[in-house]
């Protein structure tokens, strides 16, 4: 099971105007792992690939307080635009691991989640990293 979430804000200049983008990110997915050259409580290297899938909401606007072609008319001011839904996506996922004899385990995997269909600007790849401490009973 993968559970992520995140805050991204972004300004940038563009000639006479600033733009303010915010994305919120919330990602929940199941993947299922095979664990390649892994034997319980035997120490040794071991990798890790798997494949899944995962849900992800994401709230974008953007936004300026000079620039009124966006959208919405903001007080004051300027526009904003915004986007918000939910979304399927594919997680592929690889990674490397250590194992030792007293039976704990570490691992270091880069599950990336493919979007399909993103609402608004949001990107359709979104790379994430783990690392894990384990202990086997």
């Amino acid at each position: 099971m993968l559970f992520f979430g995140g805050s991204f804000e972004e300004k940038t200049d563009e000639g006479i105007h600033t733009y303010e983008e915010k994305t919120d990110l919330i990602v929940f997915g199941l993947v299922a792992n095979y664990l390649i050259g892994y034997t319980a409580r035997q120490p040794g290297l071991f990798f890790v690939t798997g494949i899944g899938l995962a849900s992800i909401n994401v709230e974008w606007e953007e936004r300026s307080a000079t620039d009124e072609s966006l959208g919405t008319p903001l007080p004051g001011g300027g526009s904003m635009q915004s986007e918000d839904g939910t979304a399927g996506g594919t997680v592929f996922n690889l990674g490397i691991g250590g194992s030792f004899s007293s039976g704990l385990d570490i691992r270091a995997e880069l599950p990336i989640i493919v979007i399909f269909a993103p609402p608004g600007e949001a990107s359709s790849v979104v790379p994430t990293l783990i690392a894990t401490l384990g202990y086997r009973f």
